[in-house]
Parts: C-alpha cells; structure tokens; sequence
C-alpha cells in the first residue's frame, strides 16, 4: 500500500478545542490554596528556610571575617558553585590574618635582638 494510500484510509484525529483550550488554560491556573492553614504552613515553612539561609550566611561572614577576609565574602557560600571554590580557599590559601601574624612576630623578634643587644652593651658599660 502506498503512503499516500494510507493516508486517505486513516482519520485525522484532531483534539477538540475545548479540551485543548483547557489545558492551557490548565497550565496558567496557580494552585490557590482553599483554607487559611495551608497558606500559614507554607508562609512558615517558608520564613524557617529564610532564617535558616540568613543564618547560614551569617556564620559564613563571621568565619571569613576572623581569618582576616572581608566578611561579605562569607555570602559566597550561599552561591552554588562558587562555594566549593571559596572553602578551598579557605581551607588550603593564605589567609590576610596568618599574612600579618608573620609580619608581627618577624618584628617581635627584630624588636627583642635589638633589646637584647642594647641590655648587653649597657651591662658591659657599668
């Protein structure tokens, strides 16, 4: 049988437009909550998840804040992705405030020699 055959034998099934008009109209209709406490349970469940992220970014901040970072780049670790990349940095980088305890001790020791020599030689002196 010839293609052309076939397609004259077999009806076109067309969905009527009523059924085609509802879907659509189907897609676009927002789930309206019918009662007061599943709208309260979603408005909680979303005000936790809130509190949580808050309080997720805030020990973020004060973490990269104590290793001598700016504290804003604790909100880094709410950016998927980018988090992986900023707790290698912390885990494995030089942090500013190890960067500065090595300059202090450097001059803590320069600072003690210079004491030592002088208490020496003003100890020779009397």
């Amino acid at each position: 049988m010839e293609p052309s055959a076939r397609r004259a034998l077999a009806p076109r099934a067309q969905p009527p437009r009523a059924n085609a008009q509802d879907a659509m109209l189907s897609m676009f209709q927002a789930d309206v909550p019918s009662d007061v406490s599943s709208v309260l349970a979603d408005t909680t469940a979303l005000a936790i998840f809130a509190a949580g992220v808050l309080l997720f970014g805030f020990i973020w901040c004060r973490i990269f804040a104590k290793a001598g970072y700016h504290a804003a780049t604790g909100l880094v670790m709410l950016v998927p992705g980018l988090n992986v990349l900023a707790l290698l940095m912390l885990a494995f980088g030089r942090w500013p405030a190890e960067k500065e305890l090595r300059s202090l001790r450097s001059m803590q020791r320069a600072v003690s020699k210079a004491d030592l020599r002088h208490t020496k030689h003003h100890s020779r002196a009397a």
